[in-house]
């Protein structure tokens, strides 16, 4: 298994694993509370499906956040899919402490070097101020509205080129 210290804050990243259905689930429900989604069981389906991607970070050997990715089929002219950031989830307890900064360079470096991948898109609740502001830094464009989760907030659909 490859892991890596990003700027040495003690924060090791790697990728997910099977063996984290045990403590992912869980996290999962506890981070997207808010949106009342009931992501547990689907987090864990989007990291278990064949062609998923996905990486945790750890602190001090604890799971701290967790990113999930896919590739959709697409039908453009030289590209063959795109990256769909399916969930990234931040324990409350170490939010604003670059956890989630450094799972996004990751599905952003991944996707980066798929040949055939043209963007990577995503889904986040209009109310969810700073994960828009992580995106937004990140290089994503706010595409607009694309449904509303169950608890009446808009989500919106962001995207960012290849580059």
């Amino acid at each position: 298994m490859v892991t890596w210290n990003p700027g040495g804050k003690g924060m090791w990243i790697r990728p997910l694993s099977v063996e984290d259905a045990a403590w992912l689930a869980p996290m999962a429900e506890r981070v997207f509370a808010p949106l009342e989604v009931g992501y547990g069981a689907a987090v864990h389906q989007w990291a278990t499906a064949p062609g998923g991607l996905g990486w945790v970070v750890e602190i001090k050997g604890t799971p701290v956040g967790f990113a999930v990715a896919s590739r959709l089929g697409i039908a453009e002219e030289g590209a063959s899919h795109l990256t769909e950031l399916t969930a990234i989830g931040v324990a409350p307890e170490v939010r604003r402490a670059g956890v989630g900064r450094t799972l996004l360079a990751a599905v952003i470096r991944s996707a980066r070097g798929e040949p055939g991948n043209l963007a990577i898109q995503l889904l986040v609740a209009e109310g969810n101020t700073a994960a828009r502001a992580l995106f937004r830094q990140a290089g994503f464009v706010e595409e607009g509205p694309d449904g509303t989760y169950p608890n009446g907030q808009t989500a919106l659909r962001l995207r960012r080129g290849r580059r």
